[in-house]
């Protein structure tokens, strides 16, 4: 996301009231990848071509079909959602596993969306930016209505996505316990609700979750240790929970813990894991946009066959760039969209994989930007 312009027309209060109803939003440094580390020289932007996200549902009225399935476009890996915030809307909102919930400040602006805090400053990979927050009371992603909810607030300046409104993330998708994707169908599949994940959520052990029709068509192929991290901010007592699934990758005789990212377009590495695996960059050095909108370096490597718990993943092309803490790496959709259907249990800690048929065309054919 961009740097927010201070002069819009918000309307800002101290304090936090959400109806008695506990507010569940997620730190700037989840959806970013924010890191503590000062902002280093960024490197030329690379050239993105720009695309349209596709609004496919004609209006927030309830549609046909199920409340728990949710249709979506998959745009080369990117999965889009529409979005409806009260009545209006439908807007085009990124699923993202590994960030967290945020909405375009034009588009909050223009909603009169009610601001609770902010702005504060943070640090996203090599960017400096500014997010404010906004009590959301009345928003639904198809069918099925989420849970009234504090978001993020920033501007989203995607080279890639150029309508971009808004970012569905962990901290939303986690509260339904678990979530099924389906690249071929472009389904989202929703799982009973389950309220808020506790802080010590741990990777299980193979089992079917509460509702086994999420698991058609996949079997267990990984504990998903997910992290749940809740900070409360001064002076305001804002809660800020940050919800992030992560699995185990396998190369020989490494183990790399990384972020399980359907936001991010491909797999990418820290450099530290890179020389530790000793290889050999391939190409030229490019650039990538990290965060959607923070342009960075990347250097690409071949890396082997590697393991994803019990399912092997052929030789790949990576990248490596800056890992903000926390992980030494991001499984992208590069990965998963061959792997479908692909089932995140938040609630037991396990991830399923199917037999990974490839996606439709979408409407959209331009490609997914890099995002790391």
């Amino acid at each position: 996301m961009g740097e927010m312009k201070q002069e819009r027309p918000y309307r800002t209060r101290t304090g936090l009231k959400a109806s008695g109803v506990l507010v569940v939003i997620a730190l700037a440094a989840l959806l970013t990848g924010c890191g503590s580390s000062e902002p280093q020289a960024r490197p030329a932007a690379p050239v993105a071509r720009s695309l349209q996200l596709p609004v496919f549902e004609k209006s927030c009225a309830r549609q046909p079909g199920a409340s728990a399935v949710v249709p979506i476009r998959v745009v080369r890996g990117a999965i889009v959602a529409n979005v409806c915030i009260g009545s209006k809307g439908p807007f085009p909102f990124l699923v993202d596993t590994g960030g967290g919930t945020l909405v375009d400040s034009s588009l909050a602006a223009r909603l009169h969306l009610d601001l609770v805090d902010g702005p504060r400053a943070v640090t996203s990979f090599t960017c400096k930016r500014q997010i404010y927050f906004a009590s959301v009371s009345q928003w639904s992603v198809g069918n099925t209505a989420l849970l009234p909810q504090t978001i993020e607030v920033g501007g989203i300046e995607s080279p890639a996505f150029s309508d971009l409104a808004g970012v569905l993330g962990s901290d939303t998708l986690s509260t339904f316990g678990a979530v099924r994707i389906d690249y071929s169908q472009q389904t989202l599949t929703l799982g009973p609700r389950s309220g808020l994940l506790r802080s010590d959520v741990a990777g299980g052990s193979g089992g079917v979750p509460a509702d086994s029709s999420l698991t058609k068509g996949t079997s267990f192929a990984s504990p998903m240790p997910v992290e749940v991290v809740s900070k409360v901010l001064s002076p305001d007592h804002l809660r800020l929970v940050e919800v992030r699934p992560t699995v185990e990758l396998s190369i020989g005789p490494s183990r790399l813990t990384m972020t399980l990212d359907t936001g991010a377009g491909n797999t990418t590495l820290a450099p530290s894991v890179v020389k530790q695996l000793g290889l050999a960059p391939i190409g030229l050095p490019g650039t990538a946009y990290a965060g959607l909108d923070c342009p960075i370096a990347v250097n690409h490597f071949t890396v082997g066959p590697a393991m994803l718990g019990n399912v092997q993943l052929p030789q790949q092309i990576v990248g490596s760039s800056f890992i903000p803490p926390g992980t030494v790496g991001v499984l992208g959709a590069g990965v998963l969209v061959h792997l479908s259907p692909v089932l995140v249990d938040y609630t037991d800690g396990e991830l399923f994989l199917g037999h990974g048929e490839q996606p439709q065309p979408s409407a959209v054919t331009a490609a997914m930007p890099a995002k790391t």
